[in-house]
This record gives C-alpha cells, sequence and structure tokens, in this order.
C-alpha cells in the first residue's frame, strides 16, 4: 500500500512537472510585487525554489523545511509568507532593472507547482489627440505617448465601428528610456462621415480602454485668445487706469507744493526796495557828518 502511494506520488508530480504555468504579468513603475507559486502554506512545503533570469544573469531565492535557505539576488527581493502561512516572493520598488523572467517551483506531498513568469514594467501612456489640415485634408491625429509597453491605438466612428483602413499608425521607441510613443493618423473624407471619430486606447495597465475625442487646435487656439484678452480687460486696463490717474494726482499736489514753498521762501520785491537805501542820499549824509565833525574839532582848539 505504501509503495502503491509513493508510486502515485511520482506519477503525480511527474505529470505536474511537464505542465507549468507560464503567464506574463505586469508591474507598474515604483510598485511593490508579489509573486505566487503555489497556494500551499508552508507547513505543507517541502521546499520553494525561485529561479530569477534579469539582464541575462541569473540569481535565486529558496526556502525549505529543513532550514537550507539562499538568496543571492540584489535589489531586495525575499521570500515571505503571509498571516495566513502563505508563500510568496516580493519584489519592492520595481522597476526596469527587474523586468525578466521568474521561475518557481514548489513541491510538497503527492504533488508540485511550476510557474514561469515573464515580468515586465508597465508605464501608463499619455493620451492626446487633435485635428489639423494636412495637404489641405483635416486629419485626425491621436498619441499615446512615452508608454510601456506600446498602446494599442484604433478609431471609432458614430456608428462604434473601427476604421482601421485609413488610419496610419507609427511606433517610435526612446532610445533613452525605452519608452513607446504611438501615433496615428486618420483622414477625414469631406462629406463628414467620421466628424465623430473618436480615438480608442487601450494599454496593460488600466483596467479597460479610454476614449478620447480630438479637439479643433484652431477652435482651441481662438478661444484661448478670448480668454487672454477678457483677462487684460478684466484686470490690466483698470490697473492701468488707476496708475495714470494716481500718477496724474501725485504730480499736481507736487507741483501745488514746490509752487508753495517757493512763495513762502521768496520775500516780496517791495520789500527789498524799502529797506535800500540810494547811494546819492548815503554819500551826502556821510559828507554831512564829517562837516560836523571837522567844525567841532575847531570849536574845541579854539577854548583851550
Amino acid at each position: 500500500m505504501c509503495v502503491f502511494g509513493v508510486v502515485a506520488c511520482v506519477i503525480i508530480s511527474g505529470a505536474l512537472s511537464m505542465k507549468p504555468d507560464s503567464r506574463t504579468q505586469t508591474a507598474l513603475q515604483g510598485a511593490n510585487v508579489t509573486l505566487t507559486c503555489s497556494n500551499k502554506t508552508w507547513s505543507e512545503l517541502f521546499y520553494v525554489i525561485w529561479r530569477v533570469t534579469v539582464n541575462h544573469s541569473e540569481c535565486v531565492v529558496s526556502h525549505s523545511d529543513d532550514g537550507r535557505n539562499s538568496n543571492t539576488c540584489h535589489g531586495g527581493k525575499a521570500l515571505l509568507n503571509t498571516s495566513s502561512g502563505g508563500s510568496y516572493l516580493l519584489i519592492p520598488r520595481f522597476s526596469r532593472r527587474d523586468q525578466g523572467l521568474y521561475r518557481c517551483e514548489a513541491a510538497y506531498q503527492c504533488g508540485g507547482d511550476y510557474v514561469n513568469i515573464s515580468l515586465m514594467l508597465s508605464v501608463p501612456p499619455s493620451v492626446s489627440a487633435w485635428l489639423e489640415l494636412r495637404g489641405g485634408r483635416r486629419s485626425a491625429v491621436c498619441v499615446a505617448g512615452r508608454g510601456y509597453p506600446a498602446a494599442t491605438v484604433t478609431w471609432r466612428t458614430a456608428g462604434n465601428l473601427t476604421t482601421p483602413t485609413t488610419a496610419v499608425t507609427t511606433t517610435t521607441l526612446d532610445p533613452l528610456d525605452g519608452s513607446v510613443t504611438v501615433t496615428s493618423t486618420l483622414d477625414l473624407p469631406g462629406d463628414g462621415a467620421m466628424e465623430n471619430a473618436t480615438c480608442v486606447v487601450a494599454h496593460p495597465s488600466w483596467g479597460k480602454e479610454r476614449t478620447i475625442r480630438p479637439v479643433d487646435s484652431r477652435a482651441e487656439s481662438v478661444s484661448v485668445l478670448r480668454v487672454a484678452l477678457l483677462i487684460c480687460a478684466v484686470t490690466v486696463l483698470p490697473t492701468l487706469g488707476a496708475l495714470y490717474f494716481g500718477r496724474k494726482t501725485a504730480i499736481r499736489h507736487c507741483w501745488q507744493s514746490v509752487c508753495r514753498s517757493s512763495q513762502e521762501a521768496t520775500p516780496p520785491a517791495t520789500d527789498v526796495v524799502e529797506h535800500v537805501e540810494p547811494y546819492a542820499s548815503y554819500v551826502q549824509r556821510v559828507s554831512y557828518v564829517q562837516r560836523v565833525n571837522s567844525l567841532y574839532s575847531s570849536s574845541a582848539d579854539l577854548l583851550k
């Protein structure tokens, strides 16, 4: 009976080893990523081994029930357990250097779990759409910029139908950070059949696709100009008027003060004339005094 059980376990384990669970998983920049290999608890597992291949180099994070644990990986990767006793691999602050293949092997009584996870960085793109003239024809342009991996851009008309035949899509890779910009241009016929076309963007970092309607750049420019003129009329013109009248009033007050000060500091011309003695009168008075003094001196000499 025991031999039959051992044989059954070996058969089951061999069957499981031939069918690993392979999947692709994305993670956001800076997120703490957790990878699960088995739903068994620590007490049920014989061992768990994670083999991580990143940038053409391999490291190992492992745990076994006999205490033989190992961790040769960098960046804070660690094998931890949940509050319920489950096992998971933690990758803190996920970045581009953590992209790679994560292979796990977990063994337990009469079984084992094997997973291959291709872990990729996911950067949500910035989306914009507008209308423009190209060669005398109107075109709708939709851009999903600087995302990773590349976003999927399609067009939808008013009838909820995608029109890929008239749309031209280009993809540009940034050599510095590896981000991808997807640009799709849709020529609009002159009959107005696709005037209400909308851009549909899908990306792995989003739970659902996003829809954006192209904006007429000319109408937006006119709107911005109107807003600028309104702001100028409401704020700038009253300010300039207040400065003008304030300056005019200040100049008038200053001029009055200067004139008043000048009048108070300068005596009237008539006062100067009244206090100045004519030169001829001054000479006559001096001659008279000299003659009187001479007579007084002669009389004094006679009385001696």
